[in-house]
């Protein structure tokens, strides 16, 4: 079965002869991750809903803004891809800047934050088929491990700083662009499409005409008041994949369709393995029962802390993985022997209080995990 990979290198029909569509979105959650700094005009915040609408073709017919094209570069290929699989997402450039349905598309807006003494990694950037759309795409976690924070700091701290840069991001965009607005992201991208959405002034709310939600983790509950959410479900499109995690985290008020991947475990999330027929994602069967099983126990642990219980969990957890040395996130999730000799080291290198912080939740995560299984199971840390 096809991927996206495959799709964009035989999809040729153009917006104006197929809408766009599902897979499309997901192909813009990929695209996103690519650092376009220098080669697509930036984001100017400031101009809010002061600035004039922007025209992006001129009268002579000429683009204001960027083209796929632009950005094949072969010098800035160094640190121009992020993401767990930046090869992937290279070659996905590749294959959209040739393809006749994606290479015309008016590229603008980009814009790029990320502080470590803030906790933040966001990025954003603006597709636009002229009469058609604006596809405000949302870039999901890099590598950094103040990416991986700022999504762990979501179980805690609302809005976290990427989320209410992308709420003003929409405000900012749709102010100053005339197409139906289409929000998207995959993981916390996803996560960050919905948020916008749903906290925008209503005059933004009304250009919005459809949210993909690509696997993205939920919200802390009170987050998002009754209103908004109902206000924003008919707009909502999320997939997950059958063994989702990431996709299931938290609260979640929105219905979701499962799609079929060809990875396993973790390897699920990557919309690189999720699988594309007939020009859709395939649907899958349903969940599986082991994603249900530790999504319910999971959501049940969080929700069982207060928010200065989660802190503390989040931020011994950092600590940890901080210690093994790894240089970013990606060292460990690619797993392997690598991963399995940092996560050793970080045993061994942590602060005792952090090592007690973290043992504690995990006995009180595999208590719970007993009890819903419905067994006698004794605590996977012993007690006594």
């Amino acid at each position: 079965m096809a991927t996206i990979a495959d799709y964009v290198a035989a999809e040729f029909a153009t917006f104006h002869e197929k809408p766009l569509c599902e897979v499309d979105a997901l192909v813009f959650s990929q695209l996103a991750m690519v650092r376009m700094a220098g080669m697509v005009p930036l984001h100017e915040e400031r101009e809010g809903w002061g600035g004039r609408v922007r025209r992006l073709l001129g009268r002579d017919g000429t683009r204001r803004g960027g083209r796929l094209g632009d950005l094949l570069r072969a010098e800035r290929y160094g640190d121009m891809f992020t993401g767990l699989v930046p090869d992937e997402v290279k070659a996905l450039l590749l294959d959209a800047a040739a393809s006749p349905r994606f290479r015309d598309l008016v590229l603008h807006d980009y814009a790029s934050a990320f502080s470590e003494t803030e906790r933040t990694q966001f990025a954003a950037v603006a597709f636009t088929c002229p009469g058609q759309f604006t596809y405000l795409a949302f870039r999901g976690t890099d590598r950094s491990w103040t990416g991986w924070k700022e999504d762990f700091d979501m179980a805690y701290a609302a809005p976290v700083p990427a989320q209410e840069a992308a709420r003003r991001y929409v405000e900012a965009v749709g102010a100053r662009t005339r197409e139906p607005l289409v929000l998207g992201g995959h993981s916390k991208g996803g996560n960050l499409a919905v948020y916008a959405a749903a906290k925008a002034s209503s005059r933004a709310a009304r250009r919005i005409a459809a949210v993909y939600d690509h696997d993205g983790p939920g919200f802390p509950e009170g987050v998002l008041a009754p209103a908004e959410v109902e206000a924003v479900r008919p707009l909502v499109r999320k997939t997950v994949p059958q063994e989702s995690l990431v996709g299931l985290l938290m609260e979640d008020a929105f219905s979701f369709r499962v799609v079929k991947s060809e990875g396993r475990g973790i390897e699920q999330h990557s919309p690189f393995r999720w699988q594309v027929e007939d020009g859709a994602l395939a649907e899958a069967p349903g969940l599986a029962l082991g994603a249900r099983f530790v999504a319910e126990v999971l959501n049940e642990w969080i929700a069982g802390m207060g928010a200065l219980e989660r802190r503390r969990a989040v931020d011994a957890l950092f600590e940890a993985l901080r210690a093994s040395g790894a240089k970013d996130a990606g060292e460990l999730l690619q797993g392997g022997p690598k991963a399995l000799g940092l996560l050793v080291e970080a045993a061994r290198k942590m602060r005792p209080e952090a090592r007690e912080v973290i043992a504690g939740e995990m006995r009180a995560l595999s208590e719970r995990a007993a009890r819903k299984l419905g067994g006698n199971v004794g605590s996977l840390f012993g007690r006594g």
